[in-house]
């Protein structure tokens, strides 16, 4: 017997700025699912993650959560950081919003703790997206919404990300990610 997913959407359609980006899109979501959108730019990958945290409405289609399925999202452009604040005062907002993760764990998961008391504006690309991939992983979400996640990573950084997201899925989390670059173990799914 095969376990009900997660998150499905069915016959899903979008629309952005009056252009048709996708229509009658269906996915189903398991547990321990790996999965990377792919598609030519301006397809609608980034749009489809958006939709599948509520963030966008869809124009046609259903979707269908899990009951109490929590998500997380993480943008390509980082945006959900305060470049004012410091590192570890992203990440202690974060952990008061949700009640829970630690912090100075999830900084050394992405090799940041030495950076805890740096202000977000300072730090370089890859490490802003170091910081955002740390407030993922101690979001305790079940479904991690993944926009290009490899964006400005270097090679060890990359490895690190392959590791948080191995762990999460064989955990029994699952992950939708955009993405051009090949993500070992991720099924591809074409938009």
């Amino acid at each position: 017997m095969t376990e009900e997913p997660i998150f499905s959407l069915k016959d899903v359609t979008c629309r952005r700025a009056n252009r048709l980006l996708f229509q009658n899109f269906s996915l189903d979501v398991q547990r321990g699912d790996l999965l990377r959108l792919t598609g030519p730019n301006g397809a609608g990958k980034t749009s489809l993650l958006r939709i599948m945290c509520n963030m966008l409405p869809v124009q046609g289609g259903t979707i269908v959560f899990r009951k109490n399925l929590s998500t997380v999202f993480m943008p390509a452009d980082d945006n959900a950081l305060k470049v004012q604040e410091t590192v570890i005062e992203n990440l202690s907002f974060w952990q008061r919003l949700w009640g829970r993760g630690n912090p100075e764990k999830a900084l050394g998961d992405v090799d940041l703790l030495s950076l805890k008391n740096k202000r977000v504006k300072v730090l370089s690309a890859g490490q802003k997206r170091r910081l955002s991939l740390a407030r993922v992983s101690m979001s305790g979400a079940d479904l991690w919404l993944l926009d290009e996640p490899l964006n400005a990573l270097d090679s060890a950084s990359q490895e690190k990300l392959a590791q948080m997201m191995k762990r999460h899925v064989t955990a029994g989390g699952a992950i939708v990610l955009a993405g051009h670059q090949p993500v070992e173990g991720a099924k591809e799914v074409k938009l």
